[in-house]
């Protein structure tokens, strides 16, 4: 759900948003960072407003709009800090190279990613290599789901 934002940019603003959509992939700058230049918000506003409108929980609400790190947006403001870091962590692993670079743990956002500190509490801080650990576990999960007839 946390990049619903997106796809309501893509329906609302066409060709504009499209252009801008691109132009940050093949930069490689964070769209969230584009949208915001070009707009004064990004799809996290987005999915947060929609969120309110649809009466979900704060914590939901909050999780998805703080999924990028933004001015303002910092986890320990969220509802439930430790949802919000997941949803973050995720969002990083759902960017990361797997295929390429996803043998060195150094190498993706996800196992560098800050929001590990809230997960793990400041007592804990495990290594990257760890963190790349726990992530691979899911990814044999997913990567033992069929693919979809339509892909």
């Amino acid at each position: 759900l946390h990049d619903v934002g997106k796809m309501v940019l893509w329906r609302q603003l066409g060709g504009e948003y499209r252009e801008l959509y691109h132009a940050a992939k093949k930069s490689g700058r964070p769209l969230h960072e584009a949208e915001r230049e070009k707009f004064g918000f990004d799809h996290a506003d987005v999915i947060g407003a929609l969120a309110a409108v649809w009466n979900l929980p704060d914590s939901l609400r909050l999780a998805m709009l703080y999924h990028h790190d933004a001015p303002g947006r910092d986890l320990e403001h969220a509802k439930s800090p430790r949802l919000a870091a997941l949803v973050r962590i995720a969002n990083a692993a759902a960017h990361d190279d797997w295929a390429g670079s996803g043998k060195d743990p150094e190498k993706l956002l996800s196992c560098a990613e800050p929001s590990w500190n809230i997960i793990e509490g400041a007592e804990h801080h495990s290594s990257p290599i760890a963190r790349y650990a726990t992530l691979s576990e899911f990814l044999t999960d997913i990567e033992k789901v069929p693919a979809l007839a339509w892909a």
